[in-house]
């Protein structure tokens, strides 16, 4: 598959597929992998990671979301709670990431604002919980205080 063509599927889709997770750029900021099962709020966030300079690859399985970050390494995973009746949940498939790799950051954005949720988070180590709809700022500082990033990326 040439990369104009790649360039152009992603552009019109707003989730890559398993099959379909673009090889690392050579950008200065770090990969982020998304993980949801809502396409609306993977664009979201595509599109904001993407306006501050980050490579950012998006997924709507959570057995393809545990697969790219064995493979890709990203520096932080953005992961909802809820994938659907039968599915994994975002609990699950970041503690499978942080098993995998401990160093890779993992935060939870959900639309579910549930002690119960917040707790079993917390005792699988994933301490970073933010809530739907997510402020792009809060997004930005919460990654910028785990990875590091400059503040003129905000």
């Amino acid at each position: 598959m040439n990369q104009e063509f790649l360039s152009l599927s992603i552009e019109r889709s707003s989730v890559i597929s398993e099959e379909h997770v673009p090889h690392p750029s050579h950008t200065a900021l770090p990969l982020i992998l998304a993980a949801d099962d809502n396409e609306t709020h993977l664009l979201f966030i595509k599109r904001l990671m993407e306006s501050k300079g980050f490579e950012c690859v998006t997924t709507t399985s959570p057995t393809a979301a545990v697969r790219i970050a064995a493979e890709k390494r990203p520096a932080a995973v953005l992961c909802d709670i809820n994938f659907g009746i039968g599915r994994s949940n975002g609990i699950e498939v970041l503690t499978e990431i942080r098993r995998q790799n401990a160093s890779i950051h993992c935060i939870i954005i959900t639309a579910f604002l549930q002690e119960e949720v917040k707790r079993r988070a917390a005792d699988a180590g994933i301490i970073h919980y933010l809530v739907k709809p997510v402020e792009p700022s809060v997004l930005m500082a919460t990654l910028r205080h785990l990875i590091s990033i400059p503040t003129n990326n905000q």
